[in-house]
C-alpha cells in the first residue's frame, strides 16, 4: 500500500497521563518577525499560552509546530518555557527542511527546539499528479 504519510521520523518519547486527554494547539506563523515586535508577539504567546494553561490546569498540552523561523520559533520556545510538550510537524525530511536555514545559527536553533520536541512527524507526501508534472518537492503545495 503507497501511503501518502509515513511511519513517525521519532516514535513518541512520552507518556501522557491515563485518563487525561491532552490540549493540542497547532501554530505556525510569520517566518520574518519585525524586531520592533517581536517582543509583543513573544509576550502575546506567553499571556495566550498562560491563560490556555490556566483554564485546563490538568490536561496535558502540547504544542504542534514545523519550528520555521519567525513565529513558529516563538511560540515553541513559549510552550517549553511554560513545560508543554512540543510536537514538531516537518513538512519534508528534515535534511531536506534544514537547506532553508541559510544562517548557521537559524539552523543551530532549529536543532536545539528539535532536540527538545517530545516527538518529530516528517509528512512525505506526493503532490497530486506528480507521474505527470516535474514537481520540486520543497514547493508543492
Amino acid at each position: 500500500m503507497n501511503s501518502r504519510y509515513a511511519e513517525p521520523a521519532h516514535p513518541p518519547a512520552y507518556a501522557l497521563e491515563p485518563g487525561l486527554v491532552p490540549h493540542v494547539i497547532g501554530v505556525t506563523g510569520h517566518r520574518d518577525v519585525a524586531p520592533e515586535y517581536a517582543a509583543a508577539i513573544a509576550q502575546c504567546l506567553n499571556l495566550k499560552l498562560r491563560a490556555f494553561q490556566t483554564a485546563y490546569p490538568n490536561s496535558p498540552k502540547i504544542l504542534l509546530c514545523a519550528l520555521a523561523e519567525g513565529a513558529d520559533r516563538m511560540a515553541a520556545t513559549a510552550a517549553l518555557e511554560l513545560g508543554w510538550m512540543l510536537g514538531v510537524i516537518l513538512p519534508l525530511a528534515q535534511e531536506d527542511y534544514e537547506r532553508d536555514f541559510e544562517d548557521p545559527e537559524s539552523l543551530q536553533a532549529f536543532r536545539g527546539l528539535l532536540a527538545q520536541a517530545a516527538f518529530v512527524q516528517e509528512v512525505h507526501a506526493e503532490p497530486l499528479h506528480a507521474d505527470s508534472w516535474k514537481v520540486d518537492q520543497r514547493t508543492a503545495g
